[in-house]
């Protein structure tokens, strides 16, 4: 592996303790999926090519597709779409 390759995996982030009186911690898939769209968040402002236009995506925005996840996790991506939907949604979900 390349020095850029190493560079490339060193982020990191910093999950409280209290993320286990979280509901969530409960559901091993709800938290499977919130920490793969956290550790897969971009941690700085990036340019993208979209539709032949340039697009900024801030930082900590997440681009990436529902048949990835649900690839990841081998589970259906009616699940995934249903579970991410509890991170865009005001209001709580069970």
């Amino acid at each position: 592996m390349g020095r850029k390759a190493l560079i490339d995996h060193r982020g990191y982030f910093l999950i409280w303790r209290k993320i286990w009186d979280n509901p969530i911690s409960r559901k091993p898939n709800y938290l499977a999926i919130f920490l793969y769209l956290v550790s897969h968040a971009n941690a700085a402002k990036k340019s993208i090519i979209w539709n032949n236009q340039k697009m900024e995506i801030p930082r900590g925005s997440f681009v990436g597709s529902l048949s990835e996840i649900a690839r990841h996790f081998e589970l259906s991506k009616g699940t995934v779409h249903y579970i991410c939907l509890l991170y865009t949604s005001p209001s709580p979900r069970d």
